[in-house]
């Protein structure tokens, strides 16, 4: 097996685990938010029909030129929804997940959920990242809605050869686990069918994002 085919399954084998994490995070937190029905009485961070918010989200971006911001109105309030993972691969490179949640109510009542993931596999510390398969990097950005409470509704998008972005990491605290950067990518429908259809996140920022 030659080089350019270990390189491939390699990129093939942390695209399905970036995927994969993405995935099961949605569902975690789609069950947790199913369980609860109502939006907290002191949230004030989405209006009921439009998501307009009043306090300022850790994450930001607008989709298709359209503003977004993460946030859940479940647990803590107005509490904003981007989180960080990081793994130290033991070599001076890390693997870091940038996730962020928006969720969507209807009459108070809990109606959908959109999220970006943002994943680079291999990261030394401040700096640009390709989000792009091809990269050595390995960098994935992801845009996911789901409009309706009923998982099977939803669509996902994810860059690839063609489709790509960048991740620009402008503060990494390893000490203190905190991270802030910007992101912009286009993604190609992949789910639940695989389409022409590109999406556009432009804007990206997180700042101060934690991790455990």
């Amino acid at each position: 097996m030659n080089a350019l085919t270990l390189n491939s399954l390699t990129m093939k084998k942390n695209s399905h685990k970036f995927r994969t994490l993405t995935f099961l995070l949605t569902t975690i937190f789609f069950l947790n938010l199913t369980s609860c029905g109502k939006k907290d009485s002191s949230d004030d961070s989405n209006d009921d029909n439009n998501n307009t918010t009043t306090t300022a989200s850790n994450m930001t971006a607008k989709v298709d030129g359209d503003s977004w911001s993460a946030y859940y109105g479940v647990y803590g309030g107005s509490s904003p929804a981007g989180y960080a993972y990081v793994t130290d691969n033991g070599n001076g490179t890390y693997q870091i997940s940038i996730l962020g949640f928006r969720y969507s109510y209807t009459n108070s009542t809990f109606s959908g959920w959109d999220e970006i993931s943002v994943s680079v596999y291999n990261v030394s510390g401040e700096g640009t990242y390709d989000l792009s398969a091809s990269s050595s990097v390995y960098g994935q950005g992801i845009y996911f809605s789901a409009p309706t409470t009923s998982f099977v509704d939803y669509v996902a998008f994810s860059t690839d050869t063609v489709n790509t972005g960048t991740l620009v990491i402008t503060s990494f605290d390893y000490t203190n686990k905190k991270i802030s950067g910007t992101f912009s990518f286009d993604a190609k429908e992949y789910a639940p069918v695989d389409s022409n259809y590109v999406v556009s996140l432009t804007e990206g920022k997180f700042t101060d994002l934690t991790w455990n």
